[in-house]
């Protein structure tokens, strides 16, 4: 699936134009990554707390 997924963005970055701004940020992200990777937390985790967060309170 990662190798699928990828592609998938190539293809998509090959059609729509990135700012270079945004391409820096990204490799400035990148490279923090690659340094030091136990720093941060999983899309997961962060995307479970975030909609926890936001939900509406049962009941509503």
């Amino acid at each position: 699936m990662k190798s699928t997924f990828s592609s998938e963005i190539v293809e998509i970055s090959e059609t729509i134009e990135i700012p270079e701004w945004h391409k820096r940020e990204l490799e400035k992200r990148l490279e923090a990554y690659h340094t030091n990777p136990e720093v941060g937390s999983p899309w997961q985790a962060y995307s479970c707390t975030n909609f926890q967060e936001s939900a509406p309170e049962s009941g509503q």
